[in-house]
């Protein structure tokens, strides 16, 4: 079918179209003869074998990841070389044997099953790790008991663009998407994301909506807690509307269903994270009397720039409860 768009008078064809529709049998038949004839070329390469052979040798060699630290336990990914997904290990102080803690080469037989993200919880009781298939974007998400080194029975849906924010080992935010229609899992837009808070151990029916902004249904946004659990940062940006920073926002951990107070309140060009919640020195005797200490809150940032990276120290009055 030819299709022709009228964009402000100009008449602009699009005669690939019908390639959008990833269920149709004429794609699936597009994509053979593709392959048939992009196979074909490489296979005649006479030095292509060699190419190979070369890169395999340069890449066949023990690689790690830097390590977190849960008390005595240290957390790590590992590649001996040409594993097609790094391994997981978790070790008990600087001296202890490494042992097998998640292996995603494991996920499926032939190997299109992949880790889609890996967080450990404040103690490293759990991990909540993420799984994707065949490339795509969506995650669905589960949680691995350390102790044991199996599942729980969590499984979350539906979730993109996003990774496990731990409270504690109670639970995690998230972000996840509406479920979308029938045979549109891999066509539909991305819109109407919304962060959820999940309890370990509970359906995911039962995790508690956060936030959402159905007004602008191409933002996204994230929840993080900062090292010292007490404060819940929430970042939100909108590349729909031609800026590539973010806002930013907070509330104080314990205070129920507080609202989020903007550190940043429009999102623009610049990027701002939270690098950590400055704790306050011990109130001395006087202030203590006069109760004027903890009546404020700083927060240390880092704000990206299209030319330069610098910190920045943001003072908040403390909410009244």
């Amino acid at each position: 079918m030819d299709v022709v768009d009228d964009y402000f008078g100009t008449n602009v064809p699009d005669p690939y179209r019908w390639l959008e529709d990833d269920n149709a049998a004429e794609v699936t038949a597009w994509v053979e003869a593709q392959n048939k004839v992009t196979f074909g070329y490489l296979g005649t390469i006479p030095y292509r074998a060699q190419i190979r052979k070369r890169l395999e040798k340069l890449l066949n060699y023990p690689r790690y990841s830097a390590p977190s630290r849960r008390g005595q336990n240290f957390i790590f990914s590992k590649n001996d070389g040409l594993q097609n997904q790094s391994v997981y290990y978790i070790q008990k102080g600087l001296a202890g044997v490494p042992a097998l803690l998640l292996d995603p080469n494991k996920f499926s037989a032939d190997g299109t099953s992949q880790l889609g993200g890996f967080s450990v919880s404040e103690s490293g009781k759990y991990i909540a790790y993420g799984i994707s298939e065949g490339g795509s974007d969506w995650r669905d998400y589960y949680v691995l008991d350390v102790a044991t080194r199996k599942p729980l029975t969590d499984h979350l849906e539906w979730v993109k663009f996003s990774g496990a924010s731990w409270v504690g080992d109670e639970g995690f935010f998230y972000n996840r998407y509406p479920q979308p229609e029938s045979g549109k899992k891999m066509a539909g837009l991305n819109e109407y994301q919304k962060i959820y808070y999940h309890k370990v151990g509970a359906p995911q029916s039962e995790d508690k909506l956060v936030y959402e902004d159905n007004a602008h249904p191409l933002r996204r946004g994230g929840i993080g807690v900062t090292e010292d659990q007490q404060f819940e940062i929430m970042s939100v940006s909108d590349s729909s509307a031609g800026t590539r920073g973010n806002s930013l926002f907070f509330r104080e951990r314990g205070k129920g269903d507080q609202a989020f107070t903007p550190i940043v309140a429009e999102i623009g060009d610049d990027s701002y994270d939270v690098i950590e919640h400055v704790k306050k020195k011990q109130p001395t005797s006087k202030q203590r009397k006069q109760k004027t200490s903890n009546k404020q809150m700083d927060f240390s940032l880092k704000r990206t720039t299209a030319r330069r990276t610098e910190r920045l120290c943001f003072t908040i009055p403390r909410l009244q409860t």
